[in-house]
């Protein structure tokens, strides 16, 4: 199970499971990139 990401901007994104580290990501995105839009399978293969 993924649950951590390192977005390019610098942030350092975490989750308890793959389903909150998505909606984690999803927040981020909309608040600091609300350009890029990616789907769940994008989010967890930049995850780890």
């Amino acid at each position: 199970m993924k649950t951590r990401l390192n977005c390019p901007c610098g942030e350092y994104i975490r989750g308890a499971d793959e389903d909150e580290l998505v909606r984690e990501t999803r927040r981020h995105l909309a608040a600091h990139h609300p350009d890029h839009d990616y789907t769940r399978e994008e989010i967890l293969f930049i995850a780890y």
